[in-house]
């Protein structure tokens, strides 16, 4: 299990212990009590005089693909272990010519043999990757263009979002256009109707808020979704084959904003991460770099969502107001109708509804990703190493002081 992380002109690789490892760490505790420490296996340093603009790794860890602002690269991956130590070699693979354009994301399918390259163009770009396991083949994988797809390109601007669904037949890419963002699918291998195969399929309607973050949500016993957030933490649910929304959003109805808990509609960030976990696909998470709430679809939206640590600061002040609001609300019916009866102002102890919980529990968040059946990483920034590369603050003596 191997994470990236870009920087300007170098990708680190990093190794992520199994769950075996892990299990003197969490010990029936409620929270993690130490970081995890992953291990660096290596780097792959991109000679060039522009940054890298983005990367993707494939779920294997056997390839890696990077762009800069000139070109697509493309890279084979083997994983080399000699003692305790372990590197990474990186071969360069043929990228195609027509296929050599700066892209602004990178998403593999979840089978590893089909790359999505959204170009600074507008154009989105469909390699075909032939799996192997012969290292001698390394460097002369037959990368082949299935297709490139146009018919979305309006006003030339880059792709930001892109998604491939569980099944490797839906892909959806998002952009930033006339304000609001433009989303459209696209039909890939289509093994029951190859008519249908390597298409654009459906643009999805405007909504009242950009999207901010999709992901295709489902999976083996529950079928796949497409899940769009949007930047005021509303969200949608789409059924991309039946080209509609979802039941579930239909039930809902529009606009969704309304319906969410207001701990949900007043949180001064949008979301930037959509997760699901593959053990429960009727679950999944929002996340900003602050905070994540979690959402069930299979339980009723509650009136208010609760807060987790409820001893974070954060979550006391947020505690606070409300109580203060609600003292005031209560103050005020009181005036305008007096209980008869004593028994009526005993107020009743609610169960603790656990969906739209919003958990406060990890800050200043580069990453969020499950990794397997219940198992989610976490990477934060650190704040010491940012205050530590700062300059030292300007001391001026004031007259008739020390």
């Amino acid at each position: 299990r191997i994470m990236t992380m870009m920087r300007n002109d170098q990708i680190d690789l990093y190794r992520i212990q199994s769950r075996k490892d892990l299990s003197g760490i969490f010990q029936a505790e409620k929270e993690v009590q130490h970081a995890q420490k992953t291990e660096l296996v290596g780097s792959i340093e991109i000679k060039s005089s522009l940054n890298l603009m983005c990367s993707s790794i494939s779920p294997k860890g056997d390839m890696l693909a990077a762009s800069d602002g000139a070109s697509l690269m493309l890279f084979s991956l083997t994983y080399m272990k000699e003692n305790d130590d372990e590197a990474v070699i990186a071969i360069d693979e043929r990228v195609p010519l027509e296929a050599m354009h700066p892209c602004s994301c990178l998403h593999f399918s979840p089978d590893g043999t089909t790359l999505a390259c959204g170009t600074l163009d507008g154009p989105i770009i469909i390699l075909s990757l032939p799996e192997t396991s012969d290292k001698s083949v390394q460097g002369n994988r037959m990368v082949e263009v299935k297709r490139i797809f146009t018919e979305h390109v309006q006003h030339a601007l880059p792709m930001t979002h892109m998604a491939i669904s569980h099944d490797s037949q839906w892909l959806v890419a998002g952009s930033n256009d006339h304000f609001k963002g433009a989303i459209h699918v696209f039909a890939l291998e289509n093994n029951e109707d190859q008519s249908k195969s390597y298409s654009h399929w459906w643009p999805l309607p405007q909504l009242e808020s950009p999207h901010s973050c999709l992901s295709f949500i489902g999976g083996e016993s529950v079928e796949s979704a497409l899940a769009v957030a949007c930047s005021d933490n509303s969200f949608y649910l789409f059924d991309v084959k039946e080209r509609s929304l979802s039941e579930w959003s239909q039930d809902i109805g529009i606009p969704f904003l309304r319906k969410m808990p207001q701990e949900i509609a007043t949180i001064p960030d949008y979301p930037v991460r959509l997760v699901s976990n593959p053990a429960e696909p009727s679950k999944f998470l929002l996340g900003s770099h602050g905070n994540f709430f979690v959402v069930d679809l299979s339980r009723k939206i509650p009136q208010s969502s609760n807060y987790y640590p409820s001893r974070d600061l954060r979550s006391k002040r947020t505690w606070l107001e409300k109580q203060t609001s609600d003292a005031k609300d209560w103050t005020n019916k009181r005036k305008r109708s007096r209980s008869t009866s004593c028994g009526d102002n005993v107020v009743k102890e609610e169960p603790l509804e656990t969906n739209f919980t919003i958990c406060l529990r990890y800050n200043a968040m580069l990453f969020l990703e499950f990794i397997g059946k219940n198992e989610m990483i976490v990477v934060e920034q650190p704040w010491a190493p940012i205050f530590d590369a700062l300059p030292d603050p300007l001391v001026s003596k004031t007259y008739g002081l020390a």
